[in-house]
């Protein structure tokens, strides 16, 4: 099943009833706007016109330089920021006061107010401006508890203090906007002389492109001189650099860099020769291990080691022969090995000293090349400096070129696109919208003294309030059901077991099964004052969570005029509690067990017969005596009280009555007139449950306290 939708907004019917209240008070609330809006134009005849000149320049990023020092001299940049950076030019503090300079406006009384103290010497300016300089002295004597001495006023004179208002004042009457986000400005000034503004606008938009220029030809002349010291230095590190290399060339005894390969290649050859000696396996390289075999008469072995084939024939005769024989082998042997001792000996000889003499060569070489080479290297690292530096010095004598060619060529970066006009009509006070948003406030503020006034202690936001109007116990407070449809009511309590409603009915349920601890209720009506009330919502919550625990409960609608259970039941049988009384149907065929609750549901039927006669007879009470048999709770749904009497006819043959208040809706008086139809009959009510409580309002109102927070722990979705 899906979820449920979020909860329709609780305050139509609020917003409804407030309508009509503040419809009904038409002319209270037309008597507002009209005096907002008389008063509103009094004032705006009363103020002084104003008008404003606007005059507007546009950023030329498509000029041209002479030649390309854009690095330099280019003025503003090209991208979004730099742009926007122009307004706050031409809002400065410094461009203000080169048009306060050129047209003088410091002696102007309008931007410089303290000519009016000085020239005006009527009343109304004496009082105002010794007032204001008596509050001043008051102030400035309690925070620093000084009061003789000159002021900061005397000490910087009345020239600094007169410009800076002038500035300020200006700064004040300019307003600069971008045209939709593009490079151009207008530049608004609003003044009481409509020449004056139209002056003050053009002047201020030619010193804003007089200050580019002067700017950019600052610019360049400081670039000018730092470029020349620049490249005087260079010079100088060039020249120093350039001798460096010549003074190491002629101290340095340095060879070309072919000898110096040459001789690295004659080092890898003997390297090569002498390793080639070092594996050369010879006879006399074993000279002491032939003697040793010789001296032994190790023929056998000698043999083998030097691998002759007449002294290995010799060696396996020795091993044969005897006697004579054997002796004249063995001198022959020993003659011939001899011989070939000495010859491997003067071989060894001869590869040691070799070996000797090419380890000397290569030592000699690798010291000379070692020493060339890190010549080479110094002489190559300045070589580098010096052409480095003598690239940089090219690269500012080039840009100094290029900057002094550069000077008194230079454009501004804006031009005046329209010069400002004289205006006619003042800009301020604009009457007719002054008028119009007075009168429009004025029906604002009438609307909210109505609202006030007709939310004033209309309906009740609180339990206590309640218990407090009625002498009677609120055993729920019920939130609002956060179902978009009636059908999905019970879907909504079955899947959600905790939440912030069902937990209320929870506790609905706890107080009524309390109030009588003696004997137990089994037969529970529910009314309320007025439709819409909830307690069609309570009746059916009330039953399904009676029958949750198991109990066998019963639901009857005998509300026979508007008959919704249908909503919440759609497939329960045509026929209701009428074909009952009847006698048309029986009980079971009636019955409608809804297997979602797990309760029993008997549907209101329609009839001809007058609801209140239809309850008053002896049928329907023989009929709540068999659903008192038949079940241990039934928990019956009755109209209004205030709309019709058949809850009042059904409430003597119940155990408890539920009377249910609607939260911020239903007037006070309607409820207590309510209250009073049961107790001029001595039917006691059994307690209150007040409904349909927006549990985000209620905390607003401050009368939420525990249960919200506590509901919404258990409901996040609905308070979501």
């Amino acid at each position: 099943m899906s979820e449920p939708a979020p909860p329709p907004p609780d305050d139509e019917v609020d917003i409804g009833a407030l309508v009509q209240s503040v419809w009904q008070r038409k002319w209270v609330v037309a008597a507002f706007g009209f005096g907002f809006a008389i008063l509103a134009m009094a004032i705006a005849y009363w103020l002084t016109p104003r008008y404003t000149a606007t005059s507007v320049v546009m950023l030329d990023r498509s000029q041209s330089n002479i030649i390309d020092v854009e690095a330099v001299t280019s003025g503003l940049g090209q991208d979004y920021y730099t742009i926007l950076a122009q307004r706050q030019v031409l809002l400065s503090r410094a461009l203000a006061e080169r048009v306060v300079d050129a047209m003088d406006l410091q002696n102007d009384p309008y931007f410089n107010p303290m000519l009016v103290e000085e020239e005006d010497p009527s009343l109304v300016a004496s009082i105002l401006f010794g007032g204001i300089e008596l509050l001043k002295t008051t102030v400035r004597g309690a925070v620093t508890e000084e009061t003789e001495g000159p002021t900061l006023r005397d000490t910087l004179g009345a020239d600094y203090w007169g410009r800076k208002l002038a500035v300020d004042t200006l700064l004040r009457s300019l307003e600069v906007q971008s045209v939709s986000d593009t490079y151009v400005y207008s530049l608004s000034v609003t003044t009481e002389s409509p020449i004056q503004a139209t002056d003050i606008a053009n002047r201020m938009a030619e010193l804003y492109i007089t200050d580019q220029l002067e700017t950019k030809f600052e610019a360049t002349q400081a670039a000018t001189e730092w470029l020349s010291d620049r490249v005087a230095q260079l010079r100088v590190e060039v020249e120093e650099a350039e001798a460096a290399v010549e003074a190491y060339n002629s101290s340095s005894t340095l060879i070309s860099e072919a000898t110096l390969a040459n001789t690295n290649r004659q080092l890898k050859e003997l390297r090569e020769r002498r390793d080639e000696i070092v594996r050369q396996q010879t006879v006399g390289d074993r000279e002491p291990e032939l003697r040793a075999m010789l001296e032994q008469g190790d023929y056998a072995g000698f043999a083998e080691v030097v691998n002759l084939p007449r002294l290995s024939s010799l060696a396996q005769n020795i091993e044969t022969a005897e006697g004579d024989e054997r002796a004249a082998l063995v001198q022959t042997f020993e003659v011939l090995a001899s011989r070939l001792v000495d010859q491997a000996g003067i071989e060894r000889e001869r590869a040691e000293s070799q070996r000797a003499n090419i380890s000397a060569s290569i030592d000699e070489l690798e010291r000379q090349l070692a020493s060339q080479t890190e010549d080479v290297v110094e002489l190559r690292q300045l070589e580098r400096e010096a052409e480095a530096t003598r690239r940089i010095y090219e690269q500012f004598l080039r840009r100094l070129n290029e900057t002094s060619v550069q000077e008194g060529t230079q454009q501004a970066d804006a031009r005046v696109l329209s010069e400002a006009v004289v205006p006619l009509i003042p800009s301020f006070p604009q009457k007719t919208l002054i008028v119009l948003i007075a009168g429009f406030l004025g029906g604002v503020v009438g609307i909210a003294y109505v609202m006030v006034i007709e939310q004033m202690n209309s309906a009740f936001r609180s339990s206590e309030e309640l218990e407090k109007a009625t002498a009677l116990p609120v055993m729920g407070q019920i939130p609002v059901a956060p179902v978009r449809l009636r059908k999905g009511l019970l879907d909504y309590a079955v899947e959600r077991p905790s939440s912030a409603l069902v937990e209320a009915i929870r506790n609905l349920r706890t107080g009524v099964m309390l109030a009588n601890i003696d004997r137990r209720p089994e037969l529970i009506m529910l009314t309320s004052t007025l439709p819409k009330e909830g307690k069609t919502t309570c009746s059916l919550l009330l039953a399904q969570n009676a029958a949750g625990l198991g109990k066998k409960v019963l639901l009857i609608e005998c509300d026979l005029r508007r008959r919704t259970f249908r909503t919440y039941f759609p497939g329960a049988p045509k026929v209701g509690m009428m074909s009952i009384l009847s006698g048309d149907k029986t009980w079971d065929e009636v019955v409608y067990h809804d297997e979602r609750t797990g309760l029993d549901v008997i549907m209101g039927e329609e009839t001809k017969v007058n609801a209140a006669d239809v309850f008053h007879s002896q049928r329907f009470q023989d009929f709540l005596a068999e659903a008192r048999r038949r079940y241990d709770f039934v928990v019956i749904d009755t109209p209004p009280v205030m709309a019709v009497p058949d809850s009042r006819v059904i409430a003597p043959m119940v155990d408890a009555v539920i009377y249910c208040v609607r939260w911020n809706s239903t007037h006070k008086d309607m409820v207590r007139a309510g209250i009073a139809q049961f107790t001029q009959i001595g039917i006691g009510i059994s307690g209150l449950a007040l409904t349909q409580i927006n549990l985000k309002k209620m905390a607003r109102y401050g009368y939420g306290g525990y249960n919200y927070y506590y509901y919404k722990s258990y409901n996040r979705y609905y308070l979501n």
